[in-house]
Protein backbone atom coordinates (compact mmCIF):
# COMPACT_ATOMS: atom_id res chain seq x y z
CA UNK A 1 0.00 0.00 0.00
CA UNK A 2 1.53 3.83 -0.64
CA UNK A 3 0.71 6.90 0.80
CA UNK A 4 1.55 10.43 -0.95
CA UNK A 5 2.67 13.20 0.95
CA UNK A 6 4.14 16.42 0.42
CA UNK A 7 7.85 14.57 -0.14
CA UNK A 8 6.48 11.97 -2.40
CA UNK A 9 5.43 8.36 -1.96
CA UNK A 10 5.48 6.12 0.70
CA UNK A 11 4.95 2.28 1.75
CA UNK A 12 3.21 1.61 4.48
CA UNK A 13 1.82 -1.40 6.24
CA UNK A 14 -1.92 -2.19 4.69
CA UNK A 15 -2.65 -3.92 8.25
CA UNK A 16 -1.52 -1.43 10.66
CA UNK A 17 -0.63 1.68 8.92
CA UNK A 18 3.16 1.44 9.61
CA UNK A 19 5.95 2.80 7.65
CA UNK A 20 7.30 0.08 5.86
CA UNK A 21 11.09 -0.53 5.46
CA UNK A 22 12.92 -1.06 2.89
CA UNK A 23 14.03 -4.58 1.73
CA UNK A 24 11.75 -5.82 5.26
CA UNK A 25 9.95 -8.98 4.78
CA UNK A 26 8.08 -8.62 7.75
CA UNK A 27 6.33 -5.63 8.81
CA UNK A 28 7.99 -4.62 12.34
CA UNK A 29 4.33 -3.49 14.12
CA UNK A 30 1.62 -6.38 13.33
CA UNK A 31 4.11 -8.98 11.86
CA UNK A 32 2.46 -9.08 8.13
CA UNK A 33 4.38 -11.46 6.02
CA UNK A 34 4.77 -8.83 2.72
CA UNK A 35 5.87 -11.53 0.69
CA UNK A 36 2.87 -13.64 1.25
CA UNK A 37 0.43 -10.75 0.80
CA UNK A 38 1.99 -10.25 -2.62
CA UNK A 39 1.76 -13.82 -3.99
CA UNK A 40 -1.90 -13.55 -3.71
CA UNK A 41 -2.70 -14.32 0.35
CA UNK A 42 -5.15 -12.44 2.55
CA UNK A 43 -4.27 -10.23 5.07
CA UNK A 44 -5.16 -12.68 7.95
CA UNK A 45 -3.25 -15.50 6.08
CA UNK A 46 -0.50 -12.97 5.97
CA UNK A 47 -0.16 -12.83 9.78
CA UNK A 48 -1.49 -9.10 10.16
CA UNK A 49 -4.78 -10.17 11.54
CA UNK A 50 -5.29 -8.10 14.82
CA UNK A 51 -5.57 -10.25 17.84
CA UNK A 52 -9.32 -11.59 18.48
CA UNK A 53 -11.56 -9.82 21.34
CA UNK A 54 -12.11 -11.60 24.46
CA UNK A 55 -15.84 -13.19 25.34
CA UNK A 56 -17.86 -12.20 27.53
CA UNK A 57 -16.18 -14.11 30.11
CA UNK A 58 -12.89 -13.01 29.46
CA UNK A 59 -11.94 -16.04 27.66
CA UNK A 60 -10.05 -14.77 23.68
CA UNK A 61 -10.08 -17.35 20.95
CA UNK A 62 -6.48 -17.40 21.18
CA UNK A 63 -3.58 -14.41 20.84
CA UNK A 64 -2.53 -13.25 17.37
CA UNK A 65 1.06 -15.52 16.64
CA UNK A 66 4.23 -13.31 18.05
CA UNK A 67 6.21 -12.21 14.75
CA UNK A 68 8.92 -13.79 14.81
CA UNK A 69 12.43 -11.69 13.82
CA UNK A 70 12.72 -10.40 10.58
CA UNK A 71 15.42 -12.32 8.81
CA UNK A 72 17.93 -10.42 6.99
CA UNK A 73 17.12 -9.65 3.75
CA UNK A 74 18.08 -12.03 0.93
CA UNK A 75 17.94 -11.40 -3.02
CA UNK A 76 16.67 -14.86 -3.90
CA UNK A 77 14.39 -17.71 -1.85
CA UNK A 78 13.54 -20.90 -3.42
CA UNK A 79 9.20 -20.91 -3.81
CA UNK A 80 9.34 -24.29 -2.89
CA UNK A 81 10.42 -23.38 0.64
CA UNK A 82 8.84 -20.16 0.94
CA UNK A 83 5.56 -22.07 0.01
CA UNK A 84 6.18 -24.85 2.77
CA UNK A 85 7.07 -21.92 5.67
CA UNK A 86 3.53 -20.47 4.07
CA UNK A 87 1.30 -23.18 4.52
CA UNK A 88 3.25 -24.45 7.89
CA UNK A 89 2.07 -20.92 9.11
CA UNK A 90 -1.15 -20.81 7.81
CA UNK A 91 -1.99 -24.33 9.48
CA UNK A 92 -0.79 -22.64 12.75
CA UNK A 93 -3.32 -20.03 12.14
CA UNK A 94 -6.13 -22.12 11.84
CA UNK A 95 -5.27 -24.18 14.56
CA UNK A 96 -4.89 -21.47 16.91
CA UNK A 97 -8.34 -19.92 15.75
CA UNK A 98 -10.59 -23.58 15.62
CA UNK A 99 -9.68 -24.18 19.29
CA UNK A 100 -12.68 -25.04 21.22
CA UNK A 101 -13.83 -23.34 24.36
CA UNK A 102 -11.52 -24.51 27.74
CA UNK A 103 -10.23 -26.73 25.42
CA UNK A 104 -5.46 -26.48 26.71
CA UNK A 105 -3.42 -26.01 23.74
CA UNK A 106 -1.63 -28.74 22.43
CA UNK A 107 2.27 -28.22 24.15
CA UNK A 108 4.81 -26.39 21.53
CA UNK A 109 6.77 -29.12 20.08
CA UNK A 110 10.45 -29.33 20.85
CA UNK A 111 13.69 -30.24 19.15
CA UNK A 112 14.45 -32.92 18.61
CA UNK A 113 16.10 -34.93 21.45
CA UNK A 114 15.09 -32.22 23.94
CA UNK A 115 12.33 -34.19 26.50
CA UNK A 116 9.34 -31.58 26.89
CA UNK A 117 8.48 -30.00 30.06
CA UNK A 118 6.24 -32.08 32.39
CA UNK A 119 2.64 -30.61 32.58
CA UNK A 120 1.05 -31.70 36.74
CA UNK A 121 -2.58 -32.32 36.26
CA UNK A 122 -2.78 -29.03 39.08
CA UNK A 123 -1.58 -26.77 35.83
CA UNK A 124 -4.05 -28.81 33.37
CA UNK A 125 -6.87 -27.96 35.15
CA UNK A 126 -5.89 -24.20 35.59
CA UNK A 127 -5.48 -24.07 31.76
CA UNK A 128 -8.87 -24.95 31.74
CA UNK A 129 -10.66 -23.76 34.29
CA UNK A 130 -9.51 -20.02 34.51
CA UNK A 131 -11.09 -17.67 36.69
CA UNK A 132 -12.92 -15.00 34.76
CA UNK A 133 -11.37 -11.12 34.33
CA UNK A 134 -14.59 -9.18 34.06
CA UNK A 135 -16.23 -8.10 37.18
CA UNK A 136 -19.65 -8.72 36.00
CA UNK A 137 -18.39 -12.56 35.34
CA UNK A 138 -15.98 -12.68 38.65
CA UNK A 139 -19.57 -11.38 40.80
CA UNK A 140 -21.22 -13.81 39.11
CA UNK A 141 -19.30 -16.68 40.15
CA UNK A 142 -18.67 -15.75 43.98
CA UNK A 143 -22.01 -15.25 44.18
CA UNK A 144 -22.54 -19.31 42.81
CA UNK A 145 -19.65 -20.38 45.14
CA UNK A 146 -21.63 -18.74 48.15
CA UNK A 147 -24.92 -20.57 47.32
CA UNK A 148 -22.54 -23.78 46.68
CA UNK A 149 -21.26 -23.25 50.28
CA UNK A 150 -24.65 -22.54 52.36
CA UNK A 151 -26.22 -25.26 50.74
CA UNK A 152 -23.24 -27.36 52.46
CA UNK A 153 -23.40 -25.77 55.98
CA UNK A 154 -27.45 -25.67 55.96
CA UNK A 155 -27.23 -29.88 55.35
CA UNK A 156 -24.33 -30.27 57.91
CA UNK A 157 -25.88 -27.98 60.54
CA UNK A 158 -29.16 -29.61 59.76
CA UNK A 159 -30.82 -31.54 63.48
CA UNK A 160 -31.15 -35.21 62.94
CA UNK A 161 -34.98 -34.99 64.19
CA UNK A 162 -36.89 -34.20 67.62
CA UNK A 163 -35.81 -36.40 70.06
CA UNK A 164 -38.31 -38.57 72.00
CA UNK A 165 -39.16 -38.05 75.45
CA UNK A 166 -41.05 -40.68 76.14
CA UNK A 167 -44.01 -43.00 75.14
CA UNK A 168 -46.72 -39.73 75.50
CA UNK A 169 -49.30 -40.27 72.29
CA UNK A 170 -49.19 -37.50 70.12
CA UNK A 171 -52.75 -35.55 70.40
CA UNK A 172 -54.57 -35.33 67.03
CA UNK A 173 -54.19 -32.24 64.73
CA UNK A 174 -57.84 -30.95 65.73
CA UNK A 175 -59.09 -30.95 69.06
CA UNK A 176 -62.38 -33.26 69.46
CA UNK A 177 -65.82 -31.95 69.82
CA UNK A 178 -66.82 -31.56 73.90
CA UNK A 179 -69.47 -34.29 73.16
CA UNK A 180 -67.08 -36.33 72.10
CA UNK A 181 -64.75 -36.03 74.98
CA UNK A 182 -67.86 -36.27 77.21
CA UNK A 183 -68.57 -39.99 75.31
CA UNK A 184 -65.16 -41.08 75.45
CA UNK A 185 -64.55 -40.60 79.59
CA UNK A 186 -67.82 -41.59 80.40
CA UNK A 187 -67.02 -44.97 78.34
CA UNK A 188 -63.71 -45.54 80.39
CA UNK A 189 -64.57 -44.51 83.86
CA UNK A 190 -67.95 -46.83 83.70
CA UNK A 191 -66.23 -49.93 81.99
CA UNK A 192 -67.62 -53.01 83.89
CA UNK A 193 -63.82 -54.39 83.37
CA UNK A 194 -62.25 -50.41 84.03
CA UNK A 195 -58.63 -51.05 85.74
CA UNK A 196 -56.39 -48.06 87.37
CA UNK A 197 -54.36 -47.19 90.24
CA UNK A 198 -55.56 -43.94 92.25
CA UNK A 199 -54.21 -42.40 95.24
CA UNK A 200 -56.61 -40.73 97.61
CA UNK A 201 -55.65 -37.30 99.93
CA UNK A 202 -59.08 -35.58 101.53
CA UNK A 203 -60.44 -33.70 104.71
CA UNK A 204 -63.74 -34.20 106.37
CA UNK A 205 -65.69 -31.12 108.67
CA UNK A 206 -68.54 -31.34 111.10
CA UNK A 207 -70.33 -28.88 112.92
CA UNK A 208 -73.05 -30.26 115.12
CA UNK A 209 -75.01 -28.63 117.55
CA UNK A 210 -71.89 -26.05 117.50
CA UNK A 211 -68.84 -28.46 118.15
CA UNK A 212 -66.56 -28.63 115.35
CA UNK A 213 -64.63 -31.83 114.97
CA UNK A 214 -62.85 -32.61 111.97
CA UNK A 215 -61.24 -35.92 110.05
CA UNK A 216 -59.24 -37.31 107.33
CA UNK A 217 -59.05 -39.93 104.02
CA UNK A 218 -55.59 -41.10 102.57
CA UNK A 219 -56.07 -44.06 100.23
CA UNK A 220 -53.42 -45.84 97.98
CA UNK A 221 -55.64 -48.86 95.71
CA UNK A 222 -55.71 -50.58 92.86
CA UNK A 223 -58.74 -50.86 91.21
CA UNK A 224 -60.85 -53.75 88.80
CA UNK A 225 -64.13 -53.16 87.98
CA UNK A 226 -65.86 -53.98 91.48
CA UNK A 227 -62.67 -55.23 92.79
CA UNK A 228 -59.84 -53.51 94.72
CA UNK A 229 -56.54 -53.99 96.61
CA UNK A 230 -54.30 -51.70 98.76
CA UNK A 231 -54.56 -49.69 101.84
CA UNK A 232 -56.93 -47.20 103.27
CA UNK A 233 -56.89 -45.17 106.67
CA UNK A 234 -60.07 -43.15 107.85
CA UNK A 235 -61.16 -41.09 110.45
CA UNK A 236 -64.49 -39.61 109.53
CA UNK A 237 -66.52 -37.50 112.36
CA UNK A 238 -69.21 -39.63 113.58
CA UNK A 239 -67.95 -43.29 112.69
CA UNK A 240 -65.09 -45.44 113.86
CA UNK A 241 -61.66 -44.50 112.71
CA UNK A 242 -60.03 -47.60 110.45
CA UNK A 243 -56.43 -48.11 109.47
CA UNK A 244 -55.91 -51.79 107.48
CA UNK A 245 -54.72 -53.09 104.65
CA UNK A 246 -57.94 -54.23 102.38
CA UNK A 247 -58.78 -56.76 99.74
CA UNK A 248 -62.52 -56.97 97.78
CA UNK A 249 -63.43 -59.32 95.33
CA UNK A 250 -67.41 -58.93 94.92
CA UNK A 251 -68.97 -59.57 97.84
CA UNK A 252 -66.50 -60.96 99.93
CA UNK A 253 -63.58 -58.47 102.07
CA UNK A 254 -60.61 -58.83 104.00
CA UNK A 255 -58.68 -56.80 106.28
CA UNK A 256 -55.71 -57.14 108.10
CA UNK A 257 -54.11 -54.31 110.45
CA UNK A 258 -50.36 -54.00 110.71
CA UNK A 259 -48.62 -57.32 112.25
CA UNK A 260 -51.75 -59.34 112.16
CA UNK A 261 -52.79 -61.47 109.97
CA UNK A 262 -55.62 -61.57 107.06
CA UNK A 263 -59.56 -62.06 107.80
CA UNK A 264 -62.64 -61.07 106.51
CA UNK A 265 -64.56 -58.18 108.01
CA UNK A 266 -66.48 -55.99 106.17
CA UNK A 267 -65.16 -52.76 105.02
CA UNK A 268 -66.37 -49.78 106.03
CA UNK A 269 -68.62 -47.63 104.07
CA UNK A 270 -66.41 -44.54 103.23
CA UNK A 271 -64.12 -46.80 101.20
CA UNK A 272 -65.99 -46.62 98.03
CA UNK A 273 -65.15 -42.99 97.97
CA UNK A 274 -61.66 -44.54 96.43
CA UNK A 275 -63.55 -44.09 92.82
CA UNK A 276 -65.61 -41.11 92.75
CA UNK A 277 -66.95 -42.26 89.38
CA UNK A 278 -69.17 -45.17 90.80
CA UNK A 279 -72.33 -43.38 90.66
CA UNK A 280 -71.84 -41.32 87.16
CA UNK A 281 -75.25 -43.17 85.15
CA UNK A 282 -75.29 -40.98 82.10
CA UNK A 283 -73.51 -38.98 79.91
CA UNK A 284 -76.35 -36.25 80.86
CA UNK A 285 -74.61 -36.53 84.66
CA UNK A 286 -71.68 -34.40 82.66
CA UNK A 287 -70.65 -31.27 81.42
CA UNK A 288 -67.92 -30.08 79.51
CA UNK A 289 -66.20 -26.61 81.10
CA UNK A 290 -63.22 -25.94 79.25
CA UNK A 291 -59.94 -27.17 77.92
CA UNK A 292 -57.07 -28.26 79.84
CA UNK A 293 -53.25 -27.24 80.50
CA UNK A 294 -52.40 -30.30 79.10
CA UNK A 295 -49.67 -32.71 80.37
CA UNK A 296 -46.42 -34.92 79.11
CA UNK A 297 -47.63 -33.28 75.49
CA UNK A 298 -51.39 -34.62 75.42
CA UNK A 299 -54.14 -32.09 75.05
CA UNK A 300 -56.48 -32.43 78.39
CA UNK A 301 -60.17 -31.53 79.05
CA UNK A 302 -62.33 -30.00 82.35
CA UNK A 303 -65.70 -31.95 83.06
CA UNK A 304 -67.95 -30.85 85.23
CA UNK A 305 -70.86 -33.05 87.36
CA UNK A 306 -73.05 -31.62 89.93
CA UNK A 307 -75.21 -34.68 90.70
CA UNK A 308 -74.59 -36.28 93.95
CA UNK A 309 -71.80 -38.82 93.66
CA UNK A 310 -71.56 -39.98 97.52
CA UNK A 311 -74.35 -42.94 97.05
CA UNK A 312 -75.40 -44.16 100.48
CA UNK A 313 -71.87 -43.69 101.86
CA UNK A 314 -73.60 -40.79 104.30
CA UNK A 315 -77.24 -41.68 104.43
CA UNK A 316 -76.54 -42.68 108.39
CA UNK A 317 -76.07 -39.04 108.63
CA UNK A 318 -78.83 -38.19 106.35
CA UNK A 319 -81.72 -39.60 108.82
CA UNK A 320 -81.05 -37.85 112.30
CA UNK A 321 -82.05 -35.01 109.64
CA UNK A 322 -85.25 -33.40 109.45
CA UNK A 323 -84.35 -31.00 106.29
CA UNK A 324 -81.69 -32.32 105.03
CA UNK A 325 -79.51 -30.49 102.11
CA UNK A 326 -76.78 -32.52 100.30
CA UNK A 327 -75.03 -30.80 97.13
CA UNK A 328 -71.66 -31.67 95.94
CA UNK A 329 -69.41 -31.29 92.76
CA UNK A 330 -67.01 -33.40 90.49
CA UNK A 331 -64.51 -31.54 88.44
CA UNK A 332 -62.09 -33.91 86.49
CA UNK A 333 -59.35 -33.37 83.91
CA UNK A 334 -59.36 -36.45 81.06
CA UNK A 335 -56.93 -36.58 78.02
CA UNK A 336 -58.96 -36.78 74.41
CA UNK A 337 -59.75 -40.54 74.94
CA UNK A 338 -61.58 -40.16 77.91
CA UNK A 339 -58.85 -41.26 80.39
CA UNK A 340 -58.67 -39.54 83.27
CA UNK A 341 -56.07 -37.82 85.48
CA UNK A 342 -57.15 -35.94 88.59
CA UNK A 343 -59.86 -34.97 90.35
CA UNK A 344 -61.55 -32.97 92.94
CA UNK A 345 -64.73 -34.03 94.71
CA UNK A 346 -66.17 -31.82 97.31
CA UNK A 347 -69.70 -32.38 99.12
CA UNK A 348 -71.66 -31.18 101.92
CA UNK A 349 -74.42 -32.35 103.78
CA UNK A 350 -76.92 -29.44 105.88
CA UNK A 351 -79.99 -30.13 107.79
CA UNK A 352 -81.89 -29.70 111.25
CA UNK A 353 -81.58 -32.50 114.03
CA UNK A 354 -84.28 -34.22 114.64
CA UNK A 355 -83.36 -35.40 118.17
CA UNK A 356 -83.18 -32.29 119.19
CA UNK A 357 -82.74 -28.74 118.78
CA UNK A 358 -79.36 -27.57 116.58
CA UNK A 359 -78.08 -27.84 112.94
CA UNK A 360 -75.38 -30.55 111.52
CA UNK A 361 -73.28 -29.89 108.66
CA UNK A 362 -70.85 -32.82 107.04
CA UNK A 363 -68.69 -31.35 104.14
CA UNK A 364 -65.37 -33.16 102.24
CA UNK A 365 -62.94 -32.42 100.18
CA UNK A 366 -60.67 -35.25 98.03
CA UNK A 367 -58.22 -34.97 95.58
CA UNK A 368 -57.49 -38.00 93.28
CA UNK A 369 -54.64 -38.53 90.68
CA UNK A 370 -54.81 -41.76 88.40
CA UNK A 371 -52.52 -43.82 86.52
CA UNK A 372 -51.69 -47.38 84.82
CA UNK A 373 -55.53 -46.69 83.89
CA UNK A 374 -56.65 -49.53 81.24
CA UNK A 375 -53.90 -51.91 82.14
CA UNK A 376 -54.02 -55.30 83.09
CA UNK A 377 -54.38 -56.16 86.57
CA UNK A 378 -55.42 -59.18 88.50
CA UNK A 379 -56.54 -58.69 91.83
CA UNK A 380 -57.09 -62.28 94.04
CA UNK A 381 -57.87 -63.53 97.62
CA UNK A 382 -54.94 -62.56 100.34
CA UNK A 383 -52.88 -65.57 100.93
Amino acid sequence: MTEEGGSGTRLVCPACGRAREAGGRFCPGCGLDYWRLAAGGTIESAGGARPARKSWFGRGRGPAPTPAPAPPPTPTRPSGVAAAASGAQQAGNQAAATRHFGTAAAPASTPAGASPASVSPFQSAVAVLRVPQSPRSRLLVGGLVAAIALLIVTLVMRPSGPTATGPTAKPSPTAPAPDEVIGAFFQSVRDPAAAFEVKVTGTYSQVAKGRRTAGTIASDMRVVGDSLSGTLRLSVPGSTAFNASIVRIGQKSWTRVSGAAWRGQSLPAPTDAVNPFAWIATVDDLVYLRAGPGQGGQRTHILESTKWLSGTEYDDIVVQLTDAQRDSRLEVEATDTGVPIRATYRFTIRGTLAAGPGTLELSGSSEYTFSRWGEAFTIGPPA
